[in-house]
């Protein structure tokens, strides 16, 4: 017993509708997934900067810091400044070559 034409159109729509839902679910990730992308980017380039250092980790970690008059300086900070220097500025190392 084949199908009538009513039932078969029946189906087909049905699998166009599941076919179009399945595509816009696929694209909204898509989506959700540049858009995270973009968020992370713009976390790396803004650690990339000068920061103030107020905002320096203080638990020893190695950052490099500026110092007006006396340029960069590469230290394990822990929130103490050397004696005759006065940090503004921190940024975290790059990562090592490969």
């Amino acid at each position: 017993m084949g199908l009538s034409e009513e039932n078969a159109a029946r189906i087909e729509s049905a699998e166009a509708r599941n076919s179009l839902q399945h595509h816009q679910e696929h694209h909204q990730r898509e989506d959700e997934l540049l858009a995270r992308i973009g968020q992370l980017q713009a976390e790396i380039a803004q650690q990339a900067k000068w920061q103030p250092i107020e905002t320096a980790p203080r638990d020893g970690t190695e950052i490099l810091v500026w110092a007006p008059g006396s340029g960069r300086w590469l230290i394990k900070f822990d929130g103490e400044e050397p004696a005759g220097r006065a940090f503004t500025h921190w940024q975290p190392l790059p990562e090592p070559p490969k």
